[in-house]
């Protein structure tokens, strides 16, 4: 799998060969959306964990997998020809060049997909069509305006959010539907949110690597694009200070799964994504996005696994 030298430049330092082969290895898994894919998975143990809910292999966790990075590849192949070569993202070029490697992981990821989906219960289903729907609309033109078909990503503003709010409903609400977790709509809806701002916070600034393509590519312009890069990185820690203050609020309500070490665990994981999301800026390369801010999420969940 070759990843171009000078793209991990910010991962390693020079002339280190261990550090060179795992900053490649990194790279590699990262672009391969195998890396994201893990990051979605540990989110929904996460859950697992505050609500005490067994781990133990079952068919939530293993459909969770797949059919992120079935996603994810989805999302980014389907905008290749669209796409000038000299812009494609890091994943575009890994698939282009290891073709029928991503081919066969694909295939693999399908059907391991699908054999968890017939095995999950009606309910899970059922709560999974309209999570489905919108990550079917962010990249597909569904919608139509002004006689135009577009995407929910064409929606420069909206595009945190509902990337927000679907990962939320696949990491909280399905586990919670999946498993007849008793919650209060107060308890679900604070760990609902929590969820979804902080993922939320981590994509603002994946619109400020991609604002020379969004500023003439899609229907409504991003943050980044309207108000500038400094501007953008402000929503983006805005958003993270809100996911802390509603966990805050779970600690000062004492809610089952806030004890003092998880909110520990809580306060060291938004600092450490303080610090990644305070250093972005539109020259960054582009694996400083899809190793470590999309790395956070992996940390805030062994953080918990650790405390809990």
């Amino acid at each position: 799998m070759a990843v171009r030298e000078n793209e991990c430049s910010e991962l390693k330092p020079e002339g280190n060969p261990w550090r060179i082969y795992f900053c490649k290895l990194t790279a590699c898994i990262a672009d391969s959306n195998l890396l994201i894919a893990s990051a979605a998975l540990l989110s929904l143990y996460q859950t697992y964990l505050l609500l005490a809910i067994p781990l133990r292999p079952e068919p939530l966790g293993f459909f969770i997998f797949p059919s992120v990075f079935m996603l994810y590849h989805f999302h980014r192949l389907i905008a290749i020809p669209a796409t000038d070569e000299r812009q494609w993202s890091a994943s575009q070029r890994w698939f282009m060049q290891n073709s029928f490697t991503a081919i066969l992981m694909l295939m693999i990821a399908f059907f391991s997909a699908l054999t968890c989906f017939i095995l999950l219960p009606v309910k899970t289903k059922l709560a999974l069509l309209p999570l489905a729907g919108l990550a079917l609309a962010y990249s597909v033109p569904l919608l139509f305006l002004k006689h135009k078909r577009l995407r929910l990503r064409d929606f420069g503003i909206i595009k945190p959010f509902v990337i927000g709010g679907v990962w939320a409903g696949a990491t909280v609400i399905l586990p919670v539907i999946h498993f007849g977790v008793g919650l209060t709509v107060r308890d679900g809806g604070m760990l609902f949110l929590e969820r979804f701002f902080f993922i939320s916070a981590l994509c603002v600034p994946f619109d400020i690597k991609d604002i020379a393509v969004d500023v003439t590519r899609i229907h409504k312009p991003t943050i980044a694009a309207r108000w500038g890069v400094k501007t953008a990185r402000q929503a983006g820690l805005l958003l993270l200070v809100c996911f802390f203050a509603i966990t805050a609020g779970e600690w000062a309500l004492r809610l089952p799964w806030m004890s003092g070490s998880v909110f520990a665990a809580y306060l060291l994981s938004f600092l450490i994504t303080a610090v990644v999301l305070a250093r972005v800026h539109e020259s960054r390369n582009e694996h400083y996005y899809t190793v470590c801010i999309d790395g956070t999420i992996i940390i805030q969940a062994l953080l918990i696994l650790l405390m809990k």
